[in-house]
């Protein structure tokens, strides 16, 4: 009789965990198809993502041919696009409070207090630091790390677009709620939060 008893309590056990079991490989699979369908929606939301890949992040500073076009006065001439993931749309749906507003970016002065109607993205840097953060080897892998949603071309970029982030600090390396996309040595790309602006330059400084 306890011989019974001990069979069926052992076969009781081995049940339990082969559910347990069951269990676990469903959850895990299920994550797994959850996962790869958020990657699926953001990467079918663009096109010819074959052979796109970081070329590297890194903290490179500016040649003399990026601080030629960098540095200078530009002004904020239209609304290119929102990140996929935030919109803050509701604060400037079409961006009418910002276009026109200028920024200055020099060796010695950086500043975006011509932003007239937002304080918090009005900043003054003296002898700011500026340098290269990361360089994606196209537009197809930089709208997909920056889950950029696609609005006027996905931003008007093209599949060979070479795209080089930009860090503009301080001395004491304080971030601040922007970030520049120079394009080609070509374009220059604002990204205030999840809005992104095309600048126009107009004029030179040094």
């Amino acid at each position: 009789m306890k011989k019974i008893l001990l069979v069926i309590i052992i076969l009781g056990v081995l049940s339990f965990s082969c559910q347990l079991d069951k269990k676990f490989k469903s959850s895990t699979s299920q994550s797994s198809v959850t996962k790869t369908s958020e990657v699926d929606k953001i990467t079918n939301n663009h096109k010819d993502f074959e052979g796109a890949t970081l070329i590297s992040s890194l903290k490179s500073p500016l040649d003399k041919v990026l601080e030629q076009f960098l540095f200078g006065t530009w002004k904020i001439e239209k609304l290119l696009g929102f990140n996929y993931i935030y919109n803050d749309a509701s604060e400037y749906p079409k961006g009418q409070k910002i276009i026109g507003d200028d920024i200055t970016i020099t060796k010695n002065l950086f500043s975006s207090e011509g932003i007239t109607n937002y304080k918090w993205y009005q900043h003054s840097i003296k002898n700011p630091k500026i340098f290269i953060n990361t360089i994606y080897s196209n537009a197809n892998v930089f709208l997909l790390y920056s889950k950029v949603n696609r609005l006027e071309g996905n931003l008007g970029l093209k599949p060979a677009d070479r795209i080089r982030a930009i860090t503009i600090t301080n001395d004491k390396n304080h971030s601040y709620n922007f970030n520049f996309f120079i394009v080609n040595n070509e374009r220059l790309i604002l990204q205030l939060e999840a809005t992104y602006f095309e600048l126009k330059k107009i004029n030179e400084n040094k």
